[in-house]
């Protein structure tokens, strides 16, 4: 497989994954974090776009539900 440039992809982008049918990618890149209001972080680091270039969404994080709760410690044996 030969690997290409995705038109849109931001500078220091990372892709993470590639939808079942090859058509969009799951990349982690430059964010414009914002003030986290009410456990939602509406402008995050984790996008999805088209392969070719169109299509860019940006995923809002809802933390919502586990505001308020105890940390979990994943300590492995």
């Amino acid at each position: 497989m030969k690997g290409h440039r995705v038109p849109g992809l931001q500078t220091g982008s990372i892709p993470l994954d590639i939808s079942p049918d090859n058509q969009w990618v799951l990349f982690s890149g430059p964010s414009g974090h914002q003030p986290m209001a009410g456990g939602v972080l509406p402008q995050t680091n984790l996008y999805m776009i088209r392969r070719d270039g169109s299509g860019l969404k940006n995923f809002s994080l809802d933390f919502s539900a586990v505001l308020g709760r105890e940390p979990v410690n994943s300590k492995l044996p």
